[in-house]
């Protein structure tokens, strides 16, 4: 719908990616690229996890 307008505008190409793909190459690259991403809460406080960036995995997504 709003692809051609932008793309007109901006005289930019939008291609179509894989949604879930693009959101876990994204996750993946805070986890790697920003110390204390990745931390986990209790009731009242945080407490950052140490990522060793060659073994993400498994990790756990919770969306609020």
């Amino acid at each position: 719908m709003y692809t051609r307008l932008v793309q007109g505008r901006l005289g930019v190409t939008i291609e179509k990616e894989d949604e879930m793909h693009c959101l876990v190459s994204g996750a993946n690259f805070l986890l790697k690229a920003i110390r204390h991403e990745a931390f986990t809460n209790t009731e009242s406080e945080k407490e950052f996890v140490q990522i060793d960036p060659n073994d993400l995995y498994p990790e756990q997504w919770l969306e609020l």
